[in-house]
């Protein structure tokens, strides 16, 4: 398997969750977030610092999987990012993983596992499992989610932004 880099990305209207991960590790790690209203100012040097080969964001829906007017806000926002960087975008659905990062329980729809004992020596992030540090936020673990969502999957499973 080729080695990839990815950023992903929790966008929100005020701030945006900022995570990194390579798919020959499969470990999502949260970076600091950012003021949205920033972000698209700060994506070529967050690309660059963290060898970022493609981008992994959120799509937002409701829990009937049915688009909203924050979807359509995070898809215009994403069109302009990919004229910005020229980058391959991928979508992740983001459903519950605010309430996870939080770590507050999703009614038994919690799709993490618990963290073995190789993956707590090993650093791996399972978000809602976590709780936020010092230099990562709630944005920043559900970005993580996110991705660790998308590197857990299939190639099947990505879908092109």
């Amino acid at each position: 398997m080729e080695k990839m880099e990815f950023l992903g990305v929790d966008l929100g209207v005020k701030r945006t969750g900022i995570a990194r991960g390579s798919s020959l590790a499969k470990i999502a790690q949260p970076l600091p977030s950012l003021p949205t209203d920033k972000l698209l100012d700060s994506l070529s040097g967050l690309i660059k610092a963290n060898g970022a080969q493609a981008i992994v964001v959120g799509l937002p829906r409701n829990l009937q999987s049915e688009d909203s007017a924050q979807t359509a806000w995070v898809r215009q926002w994403v069109a302009a990012a990919k004229n910005k960087v020229g980058l391959p975008f991928y979508w992740q659905d983001e459903a519950l993983t605010t309430v996870q990062a939080r770590g507050k329980p999703s009614d038994g729809l919690d799709r993490f596992d618990k963290l073995t004992a190789s993956e707590l020596t090993a650093g791996k992030l399972r978000a809602g499992k976590q709780k936020a540090t010092s230099n990562t936020d709630e944005h920043s673990l559900a970005a993580a989610a996110i991705l660790q969502d998308f590197l857990d999957g299939s190639n099947e499973e990505r879908v092109l932004a």
